[in-house]
C-alpha cells in the first residue's frame, strides 16, 4: 500500500483529502504543520512515506522549507514531493521544476487531477 504524508494548515481541506485518499486505497497520515511532518519523518523505525504532499504557504514553516530540511539535514532524497498551493509565483514554480522528485499542483484542483498526479509520481518512482 502506498503511504502518503499530507501537510496543509487548512484543516478542512486536510481532512477532506485524508478521507478521499484513504477511500482511494492510500495509507494517509495528515498533519497541519511542517514541524509535525518532521516529527513523523524523524521517528525511528517508522516507515517513510512514498510521497509527501505539502502546501507551500503555511505559518511557521513553508512547504519549501520543509522540502529543504527533508532533502538537507534529514537526507531523505528519495521521497518525492508534490506541492499543492494556490500561491505559486513563476519563479517558485521554475525552482520546483528544477528539483529532483518534486512536482506542483495548483489549488484549486480537481480530485481526479490529484489522484492521477499521485498515481503518476508513485509509478515513476
Amino acid at each position: 500500500m502506498t503511504n502518503l504524508l499530507v501537510v496543509d494548515d487548512e484543516e478542512n481541506l486536510l481532512e477532506a483529502l485524508a478521507v478521499i485518499l484513504t477511500d482511494t486505497g492510500y495509507q494517509v497520515e495528515a498533519v497541519t504543520s511542517g514541524q509535525a511532518a518532521l516529527d513523523i519523518l524523524r521517528t525511528p523505525g517508522r516507515q517513510q512515506p512514498d510521497l509527501i504532499i505539502a502546501d507551500i504557504v503555511m505559518p511557521e514553516m513553508t512547504g519549501l522549507q520543509l522540502f529543504e530540511i527533508v532533502r538537507g539535514s534529514l537526507g531523505l532524497n528519495d521521497i518525492p514531493f508534490l506541492f499543492a498551493s494556490a500561491f505559486v509565483s513563476s519563479e517558485v514554480e521554475d525552482e520546483i521544476g528544477k528539483q529532483r522528485k518534486a512536482s506542483i499542483l495548483r489549488k484549486p484542483f480537481e480530485v481526479d487531477d490529484l489522484l492521477q498526479t499521485i498515481k503518476t509520481i508513485c509509478q515513476s518512482d
